[in-house]
């Protein structure tokens, strides 16, 4: 409903922080991809697949059992843009081993120099 803008996004950032981030399932762990996906120069569409598959379906390698991905192709692009904007086209250099106990925890050491 457009009354209630709001209220998508707030149902959203719940879903994320119960469902996407504590994600562990079938050897995938999100904060360990994340991880991996920072160290890794935060290139290619593995993660945001994955992470797509999580939100779309309940699972980081869809269809499982609940259907095909829907609007992953848009996801992926949409992702992209978001990284190119954020940094300029250009991703930081990463310093240093991210463990995924630091992921997400405010009290950690800065992740880039």
């Amino acid at each position: 409903s457009s009354e209630y803008k709001e209220l998508k996004w707030v149902a959203g950032m719940f879903y994320w922080m119960e469902s996407v981030q504590p994600y562990n399932e079938g050897g995938w762990k999100y904060s360990d991809e994340l991880a991996k996906f920072v160290e890794g120069g935060m290139q290619g569409t593995s993660f945001i697949d994955a992470v797509s598959g999580i939100v779309n379906r309940g699972c980081h390698n869809p269809p499982c059992g609940t259907g095909a991905l829907d609007g992953g192709q848009e996801r992926s692009t949409n992702f992209k843009k978001v990284l190119d904007t954020m940094f300029a086209g250009s991703p930081p250099e990463v310093s240093g081993s991210i463990i995924s106990s630091q992921v997400g925890n405010p009290s950690s050491p800065s992740l880039f120099s």
